[in-house]
């Protein structure tokens, strides 16, 4: 039984060396260029000639479509760009990515990204006390994103809640009641019902006008006189 474990535990060993794309990757920590930048929290690296994507370790920056994105790409982007780096990986997510913090001149690209405002810190995947004291001082110098009365979580974003993101948040501060969101959808009024005393009916046409009948019983009849002489060409 004992073999059996071992020989299972070494083919599960294998199959997570395969995920990782290069040697180096497999290790803690490497050295690479940065290629390209995709937004704020992914980039791109050369390894020995290979091309790996990374996902930055700790944030989740704004999506480029939502305000602050296009800067914090743009941090990244000065920073990083054809810069030589140290790559410290922590994980390989679910779409194949090194997750990692990348170090340049000493300098920890998720730190910044927290400080100047243009990250949230991702503490549902990471405990860092660091990252999570940066963050609290951006909140506190309402820096970047945090400049904005309710901003929006990017995964709250990418969840397609974007339409009532911005009224979740506000219940979550507690600057709204629980209250439900109220129908923006405009609908066209209903005509008014035509009273049957007001309905009334063409009988005949003459040169002098249009003689109309009232559908109402009782009521007399009456000539609604043309104010056009002749034919009318338009």
């Amino acid at each position: 039984m004992k073999k059996i474990q071992r020989a299972l535990a070494g083919a599960a060993i294998a199959v997570v060396m395969l995920a990782i794309p290069t040697v180096a990757a497999a290790q803690r920590s490497f050295h690479a260029t940065v290629t390209w930048i995709d937004d704020g929290d992914t980039v791109w690296i050369s390894e020995d000639g290979h091309r790996l994507r990374v996902r930055l370790s700790g944030v989740d920056c704004p999506e480029l479509a939502q305000p602050f994105g296009a800067e914090a790409r743009r941090a990244t982007l000065t920073a990083l760009l054809q810069r030589d780096v140290t790559v410290d990986v922590r994980d390989v997510d679910a779409y194949g990515r090194l997750v990692a913090r990348i170090h340049n001149g000493g300098r920890d690209m998720s730190e910044d990204l927290l400080r100047d405002g243009l990250a949230w810190y991702y503490s549902r995947f990471v405990t860092d006390p660091v990252l999570a004291s940066a963050e609290s001082e951006a909140r506190r110098a309402h820096r970047g994103l945090w400049s904005q009365p309710n901003p929006v979580p990017p995964w709250v974003f990418r969840a397609g809640e974007s339409d009532s993101a911005a009224h979740v948040m506000s219940v979550v501060n507690g600057q709204l009641p629980p209250t439900p969101l109220a129908s923006t959808s405009k609908r066209k009024p209903s005509p008014a019902p035509r009273s049957a005393t007001t309905k009334a009916r063409v009988t005949a046409k003459t040169p002098a006008g249009v003689r109309v009948v009232p559908a109402g019983k009782g009521s007399d009849a009456r000539t609604l006189k043309s104010s056009r002489k002749g034919t009318d060409r338009r």
